[in-house]
């Protein structure tokens, strides 16, 4: 059975698709654990003692109980854009960079949340009503995080949390998913409430959904909750079967660039994107009932049902199904060690969200043609929502300099902003990475089925037919 076939048959290993419910022990899923205090990185240190210095300047003291701290990832997007929500493929992989969270316990049934750099400062009463409020802006992300643990009927008691993160906000990089992830996993470990990682993911999911107000699919969470480091996560987010690619890039680095140009998921077409794919889809259903979703719509299929779409349905819809065949290109190339075909595919996923899709916007486009065009770059392409925000590059690494003066010198003439460059490392997923006041605990479910050989065992070396499928014609 090829890549294709084995992420897409993940029936057996389906949980409740309404999230109500924490899987089974026997789906072998993985409990938050605490990392032993010398896995922290040199890096991680410095966050650490900025965290502790700047939870003492919030609540004047280091709390009643030690101190624990926390960290969830952000993430960036390979490729795979505007396919998770179609129930399609999607390449992501957590960032080094995220959100740390300094928690400490109270006395009292009162949650206080601050952040640096953020205002306001919001105290969260568990004995009321917890309610998205505008004022209360990036707090509202911990706040529905709160209001789940407290509808499992799970005993949160009031604690001080005090927030940093280094994601820049409004970038496409999943601030809002890394400072869910990391206070659902604070919560998780504080509280005793033994839910594992998918149970946390999917909540966050629900949250932003529900509380917050943002229709996003499940990636963003997926990403910054099983992340590894260096690797790719190769998701299928129909069934939750994945696998983690080896991202090994050679001379080569990934580049994050910062558009300037600032966007808000609220005030963009995001939503109206996905209700566009969804009306697709409808349509789609009546002349092939058997397919679940968009993601499972193949080429062939599509060349006989794309006639009954009007425009622009037809052209939101080419694209997930082109971009589904990229997401497999990309990981076969991957695997292969090829990165040189994978900056192509980035190249085309590129295209095809301005042409097809239309979400990326004058200045990702002028970003992307400077970009492509610039000393050391393979590959270029938006990521994220779009609408602004950031494109992920491939850069010769000895090249990574000249690549930075003359990208931030054309970009700025053609648009008046100056782009800001982040070559990125790539990490592991959410997890206390100071275990203050308690011993360390051992991972009782080191493999989750949905990974693995039982999912993807048998492919061998990725045949040029696959990686011709992905890039023919996209």
């Amino acid at each position: 059975m090829n890549i294709a076939a084995r992420l897409r048959d993940g029936s057996q290993n389906a949980v409740p698709k309404d999230g109500s419910g924490a899987a089974t022990e026997e789906q072998g899923l993985q409990s938050f654990a605490p990392d032993d205090e010398s896995r922290i990185q040199p890096d991680s240190r410095v966050r650490v003692g900025k965290l502790r210095d700047g939870f003492r300047q919030a609540f004047g003291h280091e709390g009643n109980r030690p101190l624990r701290f926390f960290f969830a990832p952000g993430r960036v997007n390979l490729i795979g854009e505007h396919t998770d929500y179609t129930g399609g493929l999607v390449l992501p992989a957590a960032l080094s960079n995220g959100t740390w969270a300094a928690v400490s316990a109270r006395n009292d049934r009162v949650i206080h949340l601050v952040s640096e750099g953020f205002a306001p400062r919001v105290a969260c009463d568990l004995t009321q009503d917890i309610v998205n409020t505008p004022e209360d802006g990036w707090a509202n992300y911990p706040k529905g995080i709160i209001k789940a643990f407290l509808a499992m009927g799970v005993v949160v008691p009031g604690l001080d949390i005090c927030f940093y993160g280094d994601i820049p906000k409004g970038a496409g990089l999943s601030s809002s998913a890394s400072l869910e992830l990391v206070t659902a996993v604070a919560l998780n470990i504080l509280t005793g409430a033994g839910l594992d990682r998918l149970s946390l993911v999917r909540l966050a999911q629900e949250v932003e959904n529900r509380f917050v107000g943002v229709n996003c699919g499940i990636m963003d969470q997926f990403a910054v909750g099983l992340g590894r480091k260096g690797a790719a996560l190769l998701l299928n987010c129909a069934t939750l079967a994945y696998r983690h690619i080896p991202l090994a890039l050679g001379e080569y680095r990934l580049v994050i660039t910062n558009s300037g140009k600032q966007r808000d998921l609220g005030e963009s077409k995001y939503n109206e994107r996905r209700r566009e794919c969804e009306d697709g889809f409808r349509i789609i259903k009546r002349y092939r009932p058997e397919l679940a979703n968009l993601g499972e719509l193949g080429h062939q299929e599509w060349k006989e049902v794309k006639k009954y779409l009007p425009a622009p349905t037809a052209d939101r819809v080419e694209h997930v199904v082109r971009e589904n065949h990229r997401v497999l290109a990309s990981a076969a190339a991957l695997e292969d060690g090829d990165v040189l075909t994978f900056g192509q595919l980035m190249l085309e996923s590129h295209r095809s969200l301005r042409d097809l899709y239309e979400v990326t916007g004058p200045e990702l486009d002028a970003l992307y043609e400077v970009a492509r065009k610039a000393p050391g770059c393979i590959g270029t392409r938006m990521t994220g929502a779009g609408f602004g925000g950031c494109t992920v590059g491939l850069v010769e690494e000895k090249r990574l300099a000249d690549f930075q003066k003359q990208v931030a010198r054309e970009y700025e003439a053609r648009t008046g902003l100056r782009p800001i460059f982040y070559p990125v490392s790539v990490g592991d997923g959410a997890r206390e990475i100071s275990p203050a006041g308690g011993g360390d605990q051992s991972d009782p479910n080191p493999e989750d089925p949905r990974e693995g050989s039982a999912l993807f065992s048998g492919e061998g070396k990725r045949e040029n037919k696959l990686r011709q499928t992905g890039t023919s014609g996209c």
